[in-house]
Parts: C-alpha cells; structure tokens; sequence
C-alpha cells in the first residue's frame, strides 16, 4: 500500500508538470457574473432545497421562488432536494449542469412531480434599473399546468381584450422575452389561444413601480383557492438579492367558507346575509353547537352575516363583515360565551404532499387557557412523550403538521399537564392525506371533544 501512494504521488507530480510545460492553468479565471434563481412549479412537493454544488442557497414553496444569487461565470452542478416526514436528511430528486454566462440571468423551474421532475431553465440578459426610470420590465411566463397555449393581454383599466391585441402566446414552461411598460395601473387577462372572449383568468387593476422587474406567471388555483389559476408575481430592483413576491387573484371568483358553530353556550340561531328585514330569509336555519355548515360563497361589498337566535330577527348575537375577499376557501368559527359572541376564521392548508401526510387542529374550547396536542404512535402512552405542538390557545389553529405514513393516536392534555381531556382518538395516515380537526368544549368543563375529518379538495 506505501508504494502504490508513492507511485499515485509521483504520477500527479508529472501531471501536474505536464500542464506547467504547456502553459496550461488547472484553473479558470472568471470574467464576470450572472445570477440564478429557482421556482417551484410541482404541485405535491414540499419546499424544495436549492444546491448550487454541495450549498444549500435557499428553499420555496410551491408557486414560491428563491431570492436571486449572483456567481462567476463558471460551470456549476445544481441539486434539487425535499425532506420526507420523519426522515432527518433530505432526498435528493433531481440536479442540472449549468455554464453560468457573465450579465445574464437564470431561473430554474422545477415542474412534474418529485418522481419524474422536469427542470426548465428560462435566461436572458440583465437589464439596469436605471434603464427603467419611468417604466418596468415585466417577463411573462406559463406554469399553469392544467391548461394549454395562452393569450396574455396586459392592458391599461377600460380597454377590452381583442383578438390580435395580445401580447404573446406561450405554452407550459415557456416565458416571453423582456418588454417595458410605462408605470402605472394594469389589469392582465389570460385567454385560451385565439379565443379572446374564453377567459381563464381575468385580475382587478394592479399598479406596478417603475425601476422594477417583474416576473409573472400563472399557476393552477388548487386546493387552497377557489379559482382555476391564481397568478403569481416576483420582482425586484437590483437584480440581486432578495425580491418582492405576492399573488394576483381573479376578480371573477370571490372567496368562500364553511361555518362552524363552537359556542356552547349561544344556542341554535339562523344565519342572514346583508341587512335584516321583516323580508329576510336566513341561508342557514336551525344552526346548532358541532354543526358544520357546506362551503359557501361570500358576499363582496359591505354586506354583513348576522346571527340570531332560530326563528327570531333579534337580538343580533353576531354581526360582522368579511372585509377582503380575494378568492380564499376559508372555515369559519362563531365562538364566545357569557353572552358575549364573535368571529375567528382561518385558512386551512388543504394542499396535499406526496412527501408527507397533514394534521391541522384549530381549537375553540374556551374552559382551558391552553392546550398541549399529543400524536403518538397506536397503542403508545404518552407518560414519557412530548406534545407534537405545545400551548395552542383558544381561538387558534395549530397549523399543518406533517407527519410520515403510519396508524396514530392522538391525546388532548392541558397545557403543561399530562391530564388528558380526550384520547386516544386513533387517525390512520397516508401521504398526500390532509385532515382538519376542531377541538369542542364539553358540558363537563373538564373535558373536551376532538373532532377530525378529511379534508375536501375541491373548491
């Protein structure tokens, strides 16, 4: 083994000669820089991890992009990886060789799904935002996966889209080459191809900033919104660094939302929309404590939701307006006691992974000031176990959590505490599950009650 070392040493030693004699460099010298990013277009992923060589640079999420990295003008080899519930290192799923050119940007869509992932470079030239002193530059792109070729028109408020008026047509992973718009107010519609009047996305006036560059693209609505497509936008002043991102929605699909009764003590009420008359008929009648309401659209406008008590039009228990309406599929609570009653609402994220299962618990019981959420393997005590989410309050929701494919056992303890106030309720998951729970109170204060439900995918 000593001589074969010697002998790999004295081979390098004459390589590295060689290269010497011929004036060649093992190195090379960059001449300038470029700048990357990713965005993650696969619909069941979780944040996907992006590796320039063995560093990570940054996660997204779903419809989410990565800041902008500036590197030499060198060949690099990109990762893309997620982590799986339960597993402490992430998994690799696919990587991409680039030759990064001086001046020029690159952005990597990750689209597919995570066992047959496709990676699409978009690049052009750096454009200096002093070029841009009264206009922005606006790149747009196609990553709506559902959907065929589409007509862009992006056209000032009051101006109707007309076929030969578009601005481009492009297919799934393509993007538009850069072009400047003055700044100021703009509304973009989105048509299948050739057919101005087949609208699948339409937005309200958007203002976009002069000096910016803007990226913007469609992505399929999902589980979590009530429209078809939601577009997304990501942009930025300097070219590098961090950006600014922010979803565009269609005017045409309002938000909905499920009602959820979780006051014990506010008895069985109708529900009205908008003023209450003599005339008025309530959209929910005999809503009781536990019940559920299906998923209703919400009104625009100032328009109120009113409760009261069933069969009467006074007193008025609740009366509130939605405000924002921004195409949302919601739930719901009317919560409160000692005849003091009102509103908390959340989003649930109903989005499935293939990568892990969802647990979300949004709890409403008001006799504890918090409480501790134990999930546990089935048949396991949780004498010597920690509580997978700690301290939820009243009127709060624990947020998704996720978990890896197995039979499981959940318990409900007082905060701190390993008291239980219910359990073990047994939930079987496979990944891609995604299932909601609400934590009642009980007419006996010192318990609660859980109850879980799978949650529906479409809007």
């Amino acid at each position: 083994m000593k001589y074969l070392f010697v002998l790999l040493l004295i081979i390098n030693m004459l390589l590295i000669g060689a290269c010497e004699d011929n004036g060649e460099s093992i190195f090379v010298e960059p001449t300038g820089k470029g700048t990357i990013r990713m965005i993650n277009a696969i619909k069941a992923s979780p944040d996907i991890n992006f590796l320039i060589e063995q560093k990570i640079l940054a996660g997204a999420n779903y419809r989410s992009s990565t800041n902008l990295y500036q590197y030499d003008d060198l060949d690099y080899q990109f990762y893309f990886e997620v982590r799986y519930a339960g597993d402490s290192l992430a998994t690799l799923f696919s990587s991409q060789q680039l030759k990064v050119t001086a001046d020029t940007e690159y952005t990597f869509l990750v689209s597919g799904s995570l066992e047959n992932p496709s990676i699409t470079i978009w690049e052009y030239l750096n454009q200096e935002a002093n070029d841009l002193a009264t206009s922005f530059n606006a790149r747009f792109a196609h990553t709506a996966e559902s959907f065929g070729s589409l007509d862009y028109y992006f056209n000032q408020p009051g101006v109707t889209p007309v076929i030969g008026d578009a601005i481009g047509t492009i297919s799934f992973g393509e993007i538009m080459a850069p072009m400047d718009f003055a700044e100021g107010d703009y509304i973009l519609t989105i048509t299948e191809e050739g057919l101005p009047n087949s609208i699948v996305f339409q937005s309200d006036v958007v203002s976009f900033e002069s000096r910016s560059k803007y990226t913007i693209t469609p992505f399929d609505g999902g589980e979590n919104t009530t429209a078809p497509i939601i577009v997304k936008y990501y942009s930025t002043t300097t070219g590098i660094g961090a950006h600014n991102e922010g979803a565009i929605t269609d005017i045409n699909y309002p938000s909905t939302s499920e009602f959820v009764h979780a006051s014990l003590e506010m008895g069985t009420v109708d529900i009205y929309e908008g003023q209450l008359t003599a005339s008025s008929t309530p959209w929910a009648v005999g809503h009781n404590f536990k019940d559920i309401t299906n998923e209703v659209q919400l009104p625009t406008g100032n328009d109120p939701l009113i409760y009261v008590p069933t069969g009467l039009t006074s007193p008025e228990l609740i009366n509130f307006t939605i405000g924002e309406n921004d195409g949302i599929r919601a739930r719901t609570f009317a919560v409160g006691k000692n005849n003091t009653f009102e509103i908390s609402t959340y989003l649930p994220d109903r989005r499935p992974l293939d990568t892990a299962a969802k647990l979300e618990i949004f709890n409403t019981n008001t006799n504890f000031d918090s409480v501790d959420i134990y999930v546990v393997e089935a048949d396991t005590l949780i004498d010597e176990q920690t509580p997978i989410i700690s301290d939820v309050s009243s009127k709060s929701t624990t947020g998704p959590a996720l978990l890896p494919a197995d039979s499981y056992d959940i318990y409900i303890t007082e905060t701190s505490e390993k008291n239980i106030l219910t359990g073990p309720i047994r939930l079987d998951l496979e990944l891609n599950d995604v299932f909601s729970g609400i934590i009642f109170e009980e007419i006996d204060p010192s318990i609660v009650e859980l109850q879980l439900f799978e949650e529906n995918q479409t809007p």
